[in-house]
């Protein structure tokens, strides 16, 4: 029965991600399933959640810790009138005793479903493209560029886990030539969205990939704080971000905030209109002429977590991204960190990295709560 349960879970999951992700869609005709997008995440949740209390126990301590981060995402809740803390809270549970490996393979599944769906109804003119930017950014019938390439950010992530794991040097010639090929579409379908928060953090999963073949060089004490430096690094920079010299020409801020199109300027600019608060607040993108742009979104997960949600919601999402790497580590799991550290640098340049049907990092949980830590990680078990 646990099997079966289990089992249904991922199945779930899957087409509940789907839905969720295709929803958001550039549809040419809105739709009774682009204008429910949040009612089914709300519903895919509370059901991830609820299948994986009947088919798993529960011990005191989860009861306790999971009660009380419900409770207080509540809260949030009725603070910001934003349900995604709520959502991620939810969804991480129900992965507690899910693997990593078996997350990825469904992700891996539902992100590719879903290009394959979008570039062909995109095709027969069902979704349409959405250009932005002075560099002729695609979306191919997703939102946004920027959805398109986080879509493809999360296939390359998986293909470089996959990758270093062995999983494709034990396949026929033909797997590995196709996987090859894919890889290569996906890459030249980042450069054409145009995505910059994508590319970057593409790049910062290719160089984690490659230094992973030199841990046997590096000690484990050297490990922890080089990979704990590229996660908490990033909330650092975005706290920096917030100091007014971003205004001053020539500073570093400046320079920085030209480099990726006035993201930095914008969430200044939130800052001093809302400030920061305790438990969150209700925040409205959009700050009118006078804050002199048309655009006005927080591209930062960090600042719409401090601003948005809270001082005590950013320490838990900073903790949460900190504990995973150091557990992965701890365990010598290393090939997770292909996916934890490009989605915590990631959150720095979009939001997105606390969401769970984007950063799919962040449901990992069971790290912490299957206690045997040699599961194989080759195995994408059910």
């Amino acid at each position: 029965m646990k099997y079966v349960l289990k089992s249904m879970h991922s199945i779930v999951f899957i087409i509940g991600s789907f839905l969720v992700l295709f929803s958001a869609g550039r549809f040419v005709v809105p739709n009774v399933l682009s204008q429910s997008g949040w009612a089914i995440q709300i519903a895919v949740s509370l059901l991830l959640f609820s299948i994986s209390i009947l088919y798993d126990d529960w011990f005191v301590y989860e009861l306790v810790i999971f009660a009380g981060l419900i409770a207080y995402t509540g809260v949030v809740f009725v603070n910001t009138k934003v349900a995604q803390p709520v959502v991620l809270v939810l969804v991480i549970i129900s992965m507690r005793r899910i693997t990593p490996e078996t997350v990825m393979r469904n992700v891996f599944i539902v992100q590719s479903l879903l290009l394959i769906v979008n570039l062909t109804l995109y095709h027969f003119g069902v979704l349409y493209n959405y250009t932005s930017g002075p560099l002729s950014k695609h979306s191919f019938g997703f939102r946004s560029p920027n959805q398109l390439g986080v879509t493809i950010l999360q296939l390359v992530v998986i293909l470089l886990f996959l990758s270093f794991k062995g999983f494709f040097h034990r396949r026929p010639l033909l797997i590995r030539a196709l996987a090859m090929l894919y890889f290569g579409i996906l890459l030249i379908l980042l450069y054409l969205s145009g995505s910059r928060g994508s590319e970057i953090s593409a790049v910062v999963a290719l160089v984690v990939y490659i230094s992973l073949f030199l841990i046997d060089k590096i000690g484990m004490s050297v490990l922890r704080t080089l990979y704990s430096s590229v996660a908490i690094i990033p909330f650092i920079l975005s706290l920096v971000t917030l100091s007014d010299s971003v205004n001053q020409v020539g500073s570093l801020l400046y320079k920085l905030n030209q480099i990726l199109t006035t993201r930095v300027a914008l969430g200044n600019q939130f800052f001093h209109e809302y400030g920061i608060s305790m438990f969150g607040q209700d925040v409205v993108y959009h700050l009118g002429f006078s804050a002199g742009t048309t655009y006005a979104f927080l591209d930062n997960e960090y600042l719409v977590y401090l601003i948005n949600y809270g001082i005590v919601a950013t320490a838990i999402f900073v903790g949460y991204i900190l504990l995973l790497t150091n557990k992965v580590v701890i365990t010598k799991r290393y090939g997770l960190l292909i996916a934890i550290l490009p989605f915590a640098v990631y959150g720095f340049v979009e939001q997105g990295a606390g969401e769970a049907w984007v950063n799919f990092s962040m449901l990992f949980s069971s790290v912490f709560f299957i206690k045997n830590t040699a599961v194989s990680q080759n195995n994408m078990e059910v």
